[in-house]
């Protein structure tokens, strides 16, 4: 496995994983979608600056100062 693939596994589990948290009954819960969904953004930064996708590692470096 190599590290785009790692990368790709990372995003697709910790983004799913922050939905699904989000999604939750309990507030127990629900406070760490948050948490796991900023857990994601250094493999977005990874993904994108190695791909070159700069338009994406823009809006990528903005997301976080949306969510803190």
């Amino acid at each position: 496995m190599n590290v785009d693939q790692i990368t790709q596994i990372a995003i697709a589990l910790l983004g799913a994983s922050a939905v699904w948290l989000s999604q939750s009954r309990t507030n127990r819960f629900q406070k760490w979608a948050c948490i796991v969904g900023l857990l994601q953004q250094p493999f977005w930064f990874w993904a994108t600056w190695r791909s070159g996708q700069w338009g994406m590692f823009l809006v990528s470096c903005r997301i976080p100062d949306d969510c803190i």
